[in-house]
């Protein structure tokens, strides 16, 4: 399959590595199990399941991807976790589950020595992804969305039908899969937004492909402006003095978001950005504090700690 041209799966092949599929027991990561045992024949297959306790069918959908896996020869992983009201009310359930399904898919494969974890995510999701953080506000380095590969924790995310519509890729449905009503509630964002791209799909039915090629322009774009960021980190150090002889501003807010990112911290508002980069001009010492972490200058370098 044209999908395999990656030099990364071919190293799977070869060295036998344990893969995991992250299975929900819907369509999506049903027809990812047959694309695995497919291709991956020579390879340790687990199918890792993530019970988020939020439907009533939880437990039933569990012993459905249990029974899957006894069915086809696999080894199965399931972790029943619950997700506290505090952190849905303030993060949202999608984005709360989201969380915690990674953090124990990349704990378990830690455990089991599984280096490559499979996920079913395909164009429509990608697209999907695409508006929702435009909507959210994003920046130029958030529309690069979903890759292909990502590395987490020294374990790689893999989302092999990340660049194609999943109802065109050659493989039979199943005969049983698990149909999650959630998705048909339009209250949960993401829903939302599916509802209406079927619309724009009947006065636009091209509009996977451009968006699709958008997404790749705009991921180019952003290695080059990071490859400018990680040249102006090496030079400067982020000194101050070095920072503010960088004479085009955009360039100097660009490394700073860069260096932010790097630090594993949400890059604030592009107002918040010129504020600093103003008080840097300045010359004077400062400490602009915000809600996570506070930037301040110590020993003429540019400095962040959280809080």
């Amino acid at each position: 399959m044209k999908i395999l041209k990656s030099n990364i799966y071919k190293k799977i092949i070869k060295k036998k590595k344990n893969i995991g599929i992250a299975f929900s027991g819907g369509i999506d990561s049903s027809k990812l199990l047959k694309f695995c045992k497919i291709n991956f024949k020579k390879n340790k297959i687990y199918l890792i399941h993530i019970n988020h306790n939020i439907n009533q069918k939880s437990k039933n959908w569990e012993n459905f991807c249990k029974k899957i896996a006894k069915k086809e020869n696999l080894n199965f992983i399931s972790k029943s976790v619950k997700l506290k009201k505090k952190k849905i009310k303030k993060n949202g359930l999608e984005s709360e589950a989201r969380k915690k399904r990674y953090n124990n898919i990349i704990k378990i494969s830690k455990k089991n020595n599984i280096k490559y974890v499979f996920f079913a995510h395909h164009l429509d999701d990608q697209i999907e992804t695409f508006f929702l953080r435009i909507i959210r506000g994003t920046s130029n380095y958030g529309l690069k969305c979903m890759k292909e590969f990502k590395k987490i924790k020294n374990i790689f995310i893999v989302r092999p039908f990340i660049n194609y519509e999943i109802k065109k890729i050659n493989i039979k449905e199943p005969k049983k899969f698990i149909i999650d009503n959630s998705n048909y509630n339009y209250k949960i964002r993401r829903n939302f937004i599916r509802k209406y791209l079927k619309i724009i799909e009947k006065k636009f039915p091209f509009y996977r492909k451009t968006i699709k090629r958008f997404i790749k322009i705009n991921s180019n774009n952003n290695k080059i402006i990071e490859l400018i960021s990680k040249l102006d980190l090496k030079k400067t150090k982020m000194i101050v003095n070095k920072i503010i002889k960088i004479r085009n501003k955009n360039r100097r807010l660009n490394l700073i978001s860069y260096f932010l990112r790097i630090k594993k911290f949400l890059i604030p508002s592009k107002k918040w950005l010129e504020e600093l980069d103003k008080q840097m001009l300045s010359g004077k010492n400062f400490l602009i504090k915000k809600k996570k972490f506070s930037f301040f200058i110590k020993d003429k370098k540019l400095k962040i700690c959280s809080k």
